[in-house]
This record gives structure tokens, C-alpha cells and sequence, in this order.
């Protein structure tokens, strides 16, 4: 993923709106990939 990507990815899953599989779907990444970018200390 990109920088912008993560970014982007970050600012979806802050608005609450969005479960860790659909910001997997929706970024056509697995789930893991998912949590390895929003994890503490990442950004």
C-alpha cells in the first residue's frame, strides 16, 4: 500500500464507520494487512 493509501486507510477506520473487513475489501488487502497498518506506533 501506498503512503496515501494508509493514509486513507487510517482516516476510513477513524470515522467508526467501517468494520476491519470491509476496509479489507474495499482495499483489496487480506485483514492482517489491515491491522499491521493501524497498529500503535505505525503511523
Amino acid at each position: 500500500m501506498s503512503s496515501l493509501q494508509q493514509k486513507e486507510l487510517c482516516r476510513m477506520h477513524e470515522t467508526g464507520q467501517y468494520s476491519f473487513s470491509d476496509l479489507a475489501e474495499l482495499f483489496s488487502i487480506l485483514r492482517p494487512a489491515v491491522y499491521r497498518t493501524l497498529s500503535p506506533g505505525r503511523n
